[in-house]
């Protein structure tokens, strides 16, 4: 992946972190995409990482149960990122 594909990535967790914080409960879904198709896992991965601090900071009971069922197919991005 190429610098130029990073920072869309960047700027796409930026975007998703703004609406989150705004309150306007954004959802990954809606942003997976936003940096291109090519680069669609590994934006996955980084707003999964952006949700699941966010959550975490807002002291929501973050599992990984939550993202499986909601993603299916992602299942070892999800563990991965999770941790």
């Amino acid at each position: 992946m190429g610098f130029r594909q990073s920072a869309l990535i960047d700027v796409v967790c930026d975007e998703f972190e703004q609406a989150w914080v705004a309150g306007e409960a954004p959802k990954i879904e809606n942003y997976m995409n936003r940096a291109g198709e090519e680069s669609r896992m590994e934006t996955f991965r980084d707003l999964l990482k952006v949700e699941i601090e966010l959550r975490r900071s807002a002291n929501e009971l973050v599992t990984t149960a939550d993202y499986l069922n909601r993603f299916p197919g992602l299942e070892s991005v999800i563990i991965d990122t999770y941790g």
